[in-house]
């Protein structure tokens, strides 16, 4: 239901799905496999985040996603974010489900609010397990609004985990991420050599014309 309108933000959502294919192949082809999409309030990043997702997710491409929400207690908190991904890749996979058992084997380890360990134990090592496995095509992971995962302060570390750490992760996997210009996440994730960085203000008003008269 939070997808765009159709025939609106065409042009971004082709870029879009066209660098999640033509990133593929990275040793051949060593473009960022993060994707940072940014705007200001209202410009429908998050409408093109589910759209996307839509997408992938029927072409059986979809791996994980998370949508942070400031007015959700529950879903603004940045500890929540890789415990979640790690669920719907276990759902997606089954032999990630396999290497998520054996990473994450003691109660420490499951019920940890430490980031890097999350990280470490429920994405990278049992994604590390399965890297050598024959994969045809990529799979991605979309994070919403990074903007709405507490104060800067709160998500400070998640920040520094996915400006420096993502990219080690196997070649196959892809992610794509929004949030508004904040200070903070402009300077960790948009500066970083790993990440993609596309504002929304970079394309066409001829674009946001054909949009409005799409929904008039």
């Amino acid at each position: 239901s939070k997808q765009c309108l159709p025939g609106t933000q065409t042009e971004l959502i082709s870029q879009i799905l066209d660098w999640v294919n033509l990133s593929w192949g990275y040793e051949l082809n060593p473009s960022p496999r993060i994707l940072l999409l940014t705007g200001q309030t209202g410009a429908g990043k998050s409408s093109i985040a589910h759209t996307v997702a839509r997408h992938l997710q029927d072409l059986s491409r979809l791996a994980a996603s998370y949508w942070f929400d400031q007015n959700d207690r529950a879903n603004r908190r940045p500890d929540m974010l890789f415990p979640t991904l790690a669920r719907d890749l276990a759902d997606f996979d089954v032999s990630y489900k396999q290497a998520l058992v054996r990473s994450a084997h003691t109660a420490a380890l499951r019920s940890t609010t430490d980031l890097l360990d999350q990280f470490n134990n429920l994405i990278r090592a049992p994604l590390d397990a399965l890297a050598d496995r024959s994969v045809v095509g990529p799979l991605v992971i979309i994070i919403d609004a990074l903007d709405e995962s507490g104060f800067p302060n709160e998500r400070r570390e998640l920040l520094m985990i996915l400006s420096r750490r993502l990219h080690e992760l196997p070649s196959h996997i892809r992610f794509i991420m929004t949030s508004r210009h904040e200070d903070d996440i402009l300077a960790l994730l948009g500066s970083s050599k790993h990440i993609l960085h596309v504002p929304m203000s970079d394309f066409s008003s001829s674009s946001t014309v054909s949009d409005i008269a799409a929904f008039v």
